[in-house]
């Protein structure tokens, strides 16, 4: 069974697999025995899945990523919106009425 082996620098390799018995011995063959191989979007286990000139793609192995931000804690109480009041029979405080 030969399957293509794309490298990290865009190089493609046909490789027969009858030779193989694990990924393990897969990958100290290509001499990078700190990466991974990837399968249909998978990490590839066993050879068993594979089938007939399938695309295997070589990539690096990554340390983790960024770590979660903390929630922000304030210091300051939110500032409240002002809330209308209602002022019953107000509008009779800006007119005046005269004798007239």
């Amino acid at each position: 069974m030969q399957v293509f082996l794309h490298h990290i620098d865009g190089s493609v390799a046909l490789i027969d697999l009858t030779q193989f018995n694990s990924v393990e011995e897969l990958l100290q063959t290509v001499g990078s025995s700190a990466s991974r191989i990837v399968y249909q979007g998978a990490h590839l286990e066993t050879l068993d899945s594979l089938q007939n000139n399938a695309n295997l793609y070589l990539t690096g192995d990554l340390d983790g990523g960024k770590k979660k931000k903390k929630k922000k804690v304030y210091t300051t109480k939110k500032k409240n919106k002002h809330i209308h009041k209602r002022v019953k029979l107000g509008i009779y405080s800006l007119y005046s009425v005269d004798g007239t």
